[in-house]
């Protein structure tokens, strides 16, 4: 999805998914997202046997991961 695709007014957005109306606001969706690549990150780091308490780890293993989010991908 491209934001060109959607609705937005002020910071509110309405968005046709499946069979109805979404409607938030457009931080919402940017929360969605990063707070998705967050658990993501946390699950990997665990996986891996490492910290996720290390932000310098998380955020260099957070260079390397993509993923489909709100608006776009996510790289």
């Amino acid at each position: 999805m491209l934001l060109e695709e959607h609705n937005v007014h002020n910071n509110d957005i309405d968005l046709q998914h499946n069979c109805c109306i979404v409607q938030g606001t457009l931080y919402a969706l940017f929360m969605h997202d990063a707070i998705y690549l967050y658990a993501r990150l946390v699950n990997m780091m665990l996986a891996r046997g490492m910290d996720y308490r290390n932000g310098s780890a998380m955020f260099e293993l957070a260079r390397t991961v993509e993923f489909n989010g709100s608006f776009f991908v996510v790289a």
